[in-house]
């Protein structure tokens, strides 16, 4: 299992730290999904059990990734 620990930095100088869990070895999906939005789209984060996040993409400056395995 690897463990993604990610940090947005938005515009305005905040930083909201994330902990994101994955059973392959693939890319963060919070990355992937970045990657893939429109400048004027939505970044969703996390999941409907336990609430979701909507950012919007214009008020992400950058998002650093941490990765640690868990084998």
């Amino acid at each position: 299992m690897n463990v993604y620990f990610v940090r947005i930095h938005f515009i305005n100088g905040e930083v909201l730290p994330i902990a994101e869990c994955r059973e392959d070895d693939g890319e963060c999906q919070i990355v992937e999904r970045y990657r893939n939005a429109p400048p004027d789209g939505m970044l969703c984060i996390g999941n409907k059990e336990c609430g979701e996040l909507f950012i919007p993409v214009s008020n992400i400056l950058y998002i650093g990734v941490e990765s640690e395995d868990e084998d």
